[in-house]
């Protein structure tokens, strides 16, 4: 039977209308669902079955050109494992053991602060009444000009150098010179005190930026003698030799690119004169380079007034090897 009440008319008309409308909003609100659960998908990220991925570092950025270290720059010497501090600044005290074993203590002066490109190396040979094993008497004396001269602050300054100071430990009567001529092969001897000084330079220069084409030695006296004989014995080694009152082998003498530039006192009663004149007169035969002072009046002690001359220091830091 047909329904005829109002109740009934309106459910049977609108009820579809709304049920509609309904419909629509629900299939809105599952389309917005679907939307935001896709959105979180794509903001998953997924991780590997070996475990979480470890953040990659950031890379360290490159130092500008200011702030690299150029080629060649300035470094600050180091002293030796075998030295310890000197009698007195800035002189430190070291002591050197050939492969062979014997021992030879020197004084090792390295230049102050921070320096650049290769440096000399100056050498000085002391007189007999340093010869010993320690308390500092190398540094003293008649070489005292020398060592002084060669550390001064002007000096250093203007030409920073190595300054070494060997300190021989010969048997009775030795000095720097056993003997003119070089030791025979298979000498059971020790090796002499200028041997093991030339093995000091080596390992000096296999340490330091040294300049092997100035290398210098001097010393007054028996360091004299020891000049000399360096001189005759391994020419070309030294850039340039200064023996003061000392005395050598004219015989032994050859061409030699080894400059010399030697001073001698007129009235020396120690050391003769002619001991130098003789080296002079034969290295001018030989035609090779030398400078000869002389001193009117004075004795052996010239060592002073020879480390004074001026134009001593820049005629020697001027000499070099050829290549």
């Amino acid at each position: 039977m047909p329904c005829t009440h109002m109740p009934c008319a309106y459910t049977g008309r609108l009820m579809p209308r709304y049920a509609n409308g309904w419909l629509v909003l629900l299939g809105l609100v599952l389309v917005l669902l679907g939307f935001t659960g896709c959105a979180k998908k794509r903001q998953r990220v997924p991780v590997p079955v070996g475990g979480p991925v470890k953040p990659t570092p950031s890379p360290v950025p490159e130092p500008s050109k200011a702030e690299r270290a150029p080629a060649g720059s300035s470094t600050t010497l180091t002293p030796p494992p075998e030295c310890t501090v000197g009698p007195r600044a800035p002189w430190l005290d070291c002591r050197f053991v050939s492969a062979s074993g014997e021992t030879l203590r020197y004084y090792l002066a390295l230049p102050a602060g921070r320096v650049a490109g290769l440096l000399p190396v100056v050498t000085i040979l002391h007189g007999s009444s340093a010869s010993g094993d320690g308390n500092g008497a190398a540094l003293n004396g008649g070489q005292r000009a020398a060592v002084d001269l060669f550390t001064r602050e002007d000096v250093q300054r203007g030409h920073p150098s190595i300054v070494v100071v060997p300190q021989s430990e010969p048997a009775p009567g030795e000095t720097w010179v056993r003997a003119w001529r070089a030791p025979a092969k298979g000498d059971p001897r020790p090796k002499e005190a200028l041997v093991l000084v030339l093995e000091i330079l080596d390992s000096l220069e296999a340490r330091y930026p040294v300049d092997r084409r100035r290398l210098y030695l001097t010393g007054p006296s028996m360091g004299g003698f020891g000049a000399w004989l360096a001189y005759t014995r391994y020419p070309g080694r030294f850039a340039a030799i200064v023996p003061v009152c000392g005395g050598g082998d004219p015989g032994a003498v050859a061409a030699n690119a080894t400059a010399v530039w030697a001073f001698h006192g007129e009235l020396d009663s120690q050391v003769p004169v002619s001991r130098a004149r003789e080296m002079v007169r034969a290295i001018e035969a030989a035609g090779s380079s030398v400078r000869y002072s002389e001193y009117p009046g004075m004795g052996h002690n010239i060592a002073g007034k020879a480390y004074a001359e001026p134009g001593l220091v820049e005629w020697l830091f001027g000499q070099r090897l050829p290549e």
